[in-house]
């Protein structure tokens, strides 16, 4: 059974265009938070990938402690984009849940750096290596100057 939150995870192109069937090279991990009527069988929760028939696949998932406060999160590993995941427990101790979650739309979009501050970083890198490369050269110029005998 499932409850809490349901979500639905998108991958889309540089022009936000929605791709289907995107595969990750490398799982990404995916969490969400532990309904409240979990909390006394957290140990039996998951995340779960609902399939296009309805039916849900078992993510490997674990539990962490989101919070100072005791606010648990529930994480489980992606492979496939888009995706619909839910915090399900496992079936042997789900018989007593209601199989409704709500759904909700979640910002996950990041923002990347702005053109002036790429150009700073990129300004400071190469500021940086020229610095090194001079202080480098310097080395050796006074190691010739030492080997050669001038002061």
């Amino acid at each position: 059974m499932t409850d809490g939150v349901q979500c639905r995870i998108d991958a889309v192109d540089t022009k936000g265009t929605p791709l289907v069937d995107y595969r990750l090279g490398v799982p990404g991990e995916v969490c969400m938070p532990l309904p409240k009527s979990f909390t006394g069988k957290a140990v039996d929760s998951l995340v779960g990938f609902i399939n296009e028939d309805s039916t849900m696949t078992r993510l490997s998932s674990k539990l962490y402690l989101a919070s100072p406060e005791g606010h648990l999160k529930v994480c489980g590993n992606l492979s496939t984009l888009p995706a619909t995941t839910v915090v399900a427990l496992a079936g042997e101790v789900a018989d007593d849940l209601p199989p409704t979650p709500e759904v909700a739309e979640i910002e996950t979009g990041g923002s990347g750096l702005s053109q002036l501050n790429a150009l700073a970083l990129m300004l400071f890198g190469i500021s940086s290596m020229a610095v090194a490369t001079a202080l480098m050269l310097l080395g050796r110029l006074r190691l010739l100057q030492r080997l050669q005998g001038i002061p």
